[in-house]
Protein backbone atom coordinates (compact mmCIF):
# COMPACT_ATOMS: atom_id res chain seq x y z
CA UNK A 1 0.00 0.00 0.00
CA UNK A 2 1.25 3.49 -0.85
CA UNK A 3 1.29 6.08 1.92
CA UNK A 4 1.53 9.83 1.33
CA UNK A 5 3.12 12.09 3.92
CA UNK A 6 4.02 15.78 3.89
CA UNK A 7 7.45 16.59 2.48
CA UNK A 8 9.58 18.41 5.05
CA UNK A 9 13.00 20.07 5.18
CA UNK A 10 14.30 16.68 6.41
CA UNK A 11 13.64 15.40 2.85
CA UNK A 12 16.00 17.94 1.26
CA UNK A 13 18.86 15.51 0.52
CA UNK A 14 16.49 12.88 -0.87
CA UNK A 15 14.74 15.32 -3.21
CA UNK A 16 18.03 16.80 -4.39
CA UNK A 17 19.31 13.27 -5.07
CA UNK A 18 16.20 12.42 -7.08
CA UNK A 19 16.58 15.66 -9.06
CA UNK A 20 20.06 14.53 -10.17
CA UNK A 21 18.81 11.26 -11.70
CA UNK A 22 19.04 11.06 -15.50
CA UNK A 23 15.36 10.23 -16.04
CA UNK A 24 14.30 13.23 -13.93
CA UNK A 25 16.67 15.57 -15.76
CA UNK A 26 15.45 14.21 -19.10
CA UNK A 27 11.84 14.99 -18.19
CA UNK A 28 12.59 18.67 -17.49
CA UNK A 29 16.26 19.63 -17.93
CA UNK A 30 15.85 23.29 -16.89
CA UNK A 31 13.83 22.66 -13.75
CA UNK A 32 14.99 23.93 -10.36
CA UNK A 33 12.59 23.52 -7.47
CA UNK A 34 14.64 25.50 -4.94
CA UNK A 35 13.94 22.80 -2.38
CA UNK A 36 15.71 24.71 0.40
CA UNK A 37 13.04 27.42 0.14
CA UNK A 38 10.00 25.46 -0.99
CA UNK A 39 10.12 22.78 1.70
CA UNK A 40 9.82 25.43 4.41
CA UNK A 41 6.80 27.11 2.77
CA UNK A 42 3.28 25.82 3.40
CA UNK A 43 0.80 27.92 1.41
CA UNK A 44 -2.87 26.96 1.71
CA UNK A 45 -3.13 26.29 -2.02
CA UNK A 46 -0.42 23.59 -2.22
CA UNK A 47 0.53 20.22 -0.79
CA UNK A 48 3.95 18.63 -1.28
CA UNK A 49 3.95 14.94 -0.47
CA UNK A 50 6.40 12.04 -0.35
CA UNK A 51 4.99 8.71 -1.51
CA UNK A 52 6.18 5.72 0.49
CA UNK A 53 5.78 1.96 0.44
CA UNK A 54 6.49 0.24 3.76
CA UNK A 55 8.24 3.42 4.96
CA UNK A 56 10.55 3.60 1.89
CA UNK A 57 10.27 6.82 -0.15
CA UNK A 58 9.43 6.11 -3.79
CA UNK A 59 8.34 9.46 -5.20
CA UNK A 60 7.12 13.02 -4.82
CA UNK A 61 3.81 14.64 -5.74
CA UNK A 62 2.66 18.24 -5.58
CA UNK A 63 -1.04 19.05 -5.45
CA UNK A 64 -2.13 22.59 -6.30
Amino acid sequence: MINLRPATPADLNLLQHWDQQPHVIASDPNDDWYWEVELSRNPDWREQLIAQIEGRPIGFVQIQ
